[in-house]
């Protein structure tokens, strides 16, 4: 009997505005900021047209996975508000996603991505190579640790 394999997820990046970017957005709110009891604000999205969207799509164009990042000066990227869907955890999409970010990032000639881990995500992003820096810190009601990831030069 012949085993079916899913098709790999699609590694993607979205011009913002767009109808993905803004479904990208809702995920967001939805996954991350409700549970918290929060929404994401007008102050929350200022900008984002400037900032980067990436998402691991299946292949009905579902979004599995997606993630922000805001340029912070000319050779690094903060990486905000990444989430995999509930039901699609523990598939390596995290891990998807966030090597094809670190790719276009590094090809595009940036040295370092940093990133406010929550508590609970502090753990995969260390086992992703990203290293902890300073001290945990509060911020919407839950626990933070700073870490960034030195990229790879790309290839001359």
């Amino acid at each position: 009997m012949a085993v079916r394999s899913r098709p790999v997820p699609r590694f993607r990046e979205v011009p913002c505005p767009s109808p993905a970017c803004r479904r990208l957005r809702a995920l967001r709110e939805a996954l991350l900021r409700r549970p918290l009891g929060l929404r994401l604000s007008t102050a929350d999205c200022k900008g984002e047209q400037r900032q980067r969207h990436f998402l691991l799509l299946d292949a009905d164009n579902r979004i599995l996975a997606g993630v922000v990042l805001r340029p912070v000066g000319p050779a690094a990227a903060q990486l905000r508000q990444m989430f995999v869907l509930p039901g699609h955890q523990g598939r390596g999409h995290g891990r998807r996603l966030l090597a094809g970010v670190e790719a276009v990032l590094a090809r595009d000639g940036l040295l370092r991505i940093h990133l406010h881990a929550r508590h609970d995500a502090v753990g995969f992003y260390r086992r992703c190579g990203y290293v902890p820096g300073g001290s945990p810190f509060r911020a919407l009601g839950i626990m933070h640790q700073r870490m960034s990831k030195r990229l790879p030069r790309p290839p001359s």
